[in-house]
């Protein structure tokens, strides 16, 4: 709740970025009392993407990454191919990027038109 705070006061019109600088540091000293926020990391932006850092190590296997990457528009990353061995992304603007209706539910609901 602390980083979902954090990220609405960088985000709102009339932020607080020292509350949401002091949101961000409640959370990551809760496990490392001695860590200390490089003063280049704590632009608006650079907040922003410290925020995402702190979710993805939080919430580590609770399934919330691809929420975050849809609510931010980011792209997803892919497995990488066999052949050759580098990962692809799929970006925002990719028809890929929204996931088709679940056969099931087609197949059931006579509402959905194809």
């Amino acid at each position: 709740m602390l980083l979902n705070l954090a990220e609405a006061e960088v985000r709102s019109a009339n932020g607080n970025l020292p509350k949401a600088i002091s949101l961000l540091r409640s959370v990551r000293n809760r496990s490392d009392a001695n860590y200390v926020f490089p003063e280049q990391r704590l632009t608006s932006s650079s907040i922003l993407e410290t925020i995402g850092k702190e979710r993805r190590i939080e919430f580590l296997g609770e399934g919330l990454r691809s929420f975050d990457i849809t609510r931010n528009l980011l792209p997803f990353p892919t497995k990488p191919s066999l052949s050759s061995f580098t990962a692809r992304q799929v970006n925002p603007t990719d028809e890929a990027y929204v996931f088709p209706l679940p056969n099931g539910e087609i197949l059931t609901n006579r509402l959905i038109n194809n």
